[in-house]
């Protein structure tokens, strides 16, 4: 067993030297005393834990992947046990890193704290359980109703899966259909393996290009639509605002989570084009860590349709 310190976080990792080639190995990184990373509200950890792939010394390297195992705070033993990649691909983190021209070391991608993914299972987590006036009164009726169909939910630009997954792994009787590009399909299925859902809730997968989505895409009721760091590219903003217009069209009470931290001020573009859209909503914000004891603003903005808001 060996152990290295850092100002923010400790790296374990253990091998038997004797049997080394033959054993596999793994390395785990965690904040200083940190035993399990729960994610509560006000106490959100700036460094989030996660364990490498498997690997044995003098073998093929270990698959570019970390573990994260977080802790919901509404049961503080629900566990979301997601796989991320830590090459270059921002489609496939947790945490959203801007492409880079070379790898960035393991440290940079245990900072997920100021992911808008992160922020939007907390503000789940916390609308779910939450018996006081919520800061999103539609989302909050919406997943407090009484059901007898499921709850139907569709999440766009899922990445590796974790709002959607937290979704179905929080509320009952609900089914979640995550949608992304080809490239993360395998890193979603691995996950969809470690997911623990909760009774009569379920969740799947199928690609998604918003430029061109698929004429028979979605024809059944949606409740709630979620994207959740989306927003960065502008140039793809108004092909994401179609499918959105397009899936509301066709279920008029939906409802549209996004979650956003402001990276640049070209994202402004997206409100005026979801305006434009005749969608209209409420906003809350939630602050998460950020380094040099700063934090980072997320804002989530829960739309649906003008027409729907005027006849309800």
């Amino acid at each position: 067993m060996a152990s290295w310190l850092a100002s923010d976080c400790c790296l374990n990792g253990s091998i038997l030297p004797e049997h080394a080639e033959q054993h596999p190995g793994v390395l785990e990184i965690r904040g200083k005393g940190t035993t399990k990373d729960t994610m509560e509200a006000n106490a959100i950890p700036l460094v989030i834990s996660g364990c490498s792939a498997p690997f044995r010394l003098g073998s093929e390297p270990a698959e570019k992947l970390i573990l994260r195992e977080l802790t919901l705070a509404s049961s503080h033993t629900a566990t979301l046990r997601i796989w991320e990649e830590t090459g270059n691909s921002i489609a496939r983190h947790i945490w959203l890193v801007p492409p880079t021209k070379t790898p960035e070391p393991i440290s940079h991608h245990c900072r997920v704290g100021r992911d808008a993914a992160l922020a939007s299972v907390i503000f789940l987590d916390q609308t779910i359980t939450s018996e006081t006036t919520a800061r999103l009164p539609a989302l909050s009726k919406l997943l407090h109703q009484p059901r007898g169909p499921p709850l139907q939910a569709v999440e766009l630009g899922a990445g590796c899966g974790i709002v959607g997954i937290a979704l179905a792994s929080m509320l009952d009787s609900c089914e979640v259909l995550l949608t992304d590009l080809p490239e993360v399909e395998e890193i979603v299925q691995r996950n969809l393996a470690e997911a623990h859902l909760k009774k009569s809730s379920s969740v799947s997968y199928q690609n998604l290009d918003w430029d061109e989505p698929p004429l028979q895409f979605c024809r059944k009721r949606i409740d709630l639509i979620l994207v959740s760091d989306c927003t960065y590219n502008a140039d793809s903003l108004p092909a994401l605002v179609s499918v959105l217009d397009k899936l509301t069209r066709s279920s008029p009470e939906a409802l549209v989570l996004v979650a956003l931290k402001r990276r640049h001020e070209s994202e402004a573009v997206f409100f005026d084009l979801m305006q434009s859209a005749e969608f209209t909503g409420e906003q809350a914000s939630m602050d998460m860590p950020a380094q040099n004891d700063q934090v980072d603003k997320i804002e989530l903005h829960c739309y649906r349709k003008v027409t729907c808001h005027r006849s309800g």
